[in-house]
């Protein structure tokens, strides 16, 4: 993990709880993908949250001196994706979350949810 990471995963975790996003967790995925350190997934209360949650995040993570990669923000708002070439943050509304589960592929990686974001360093 590098610095930029570190950097990346706090100014994201401060735009999603700034809007007070639900449901947040962090996931140190930098054993098994080749593109990214962390997963963030975290969940909005309707496609408005959701779109405030993504604005509020890229808008923190470039305060932060950190640069947007990638980003999809979808038609319908129900999944918003913000990549930050070592951080990939997933925003969803609760039923797009459910449907696609990826706490299922990433559990035992989890690192942060519902603890305090010092514990990720």
């Amino acid at each position: 993990m590098n610095k930029f990471g570190v950097v990346n995963v706090d100014a994201a975790l401060k735009g999603l709880e700034d809007k007070k996003a639900m449901d947040v967790r962090v996931f140190d995925v930098s054993d098994v993908s080749p593109f990214w350190d962390y997963f963030i997934i975290a969940t909005g209360t309707s496609k408005t949250h959701v779109s405030a949650l993504f604005k509020n995040t890229e808008d923190e993570v470039q305060k932060a001196g950190g640069i947007i990669a990638h980003k999809e923000k979808g038609g319908d708002a129900n999944w918003m994706l913000i990549d930050t070439a070592d951080v990939l943050v997933h925003i969803f509304d609760n039923e797009t979350r459910l449907y696609y589960s990826l706490e299922k592929l990433w559990g035992e990686k989890e690192i942060f949810g519902k603890k305090s974001k010092k514990e990720i360093k």
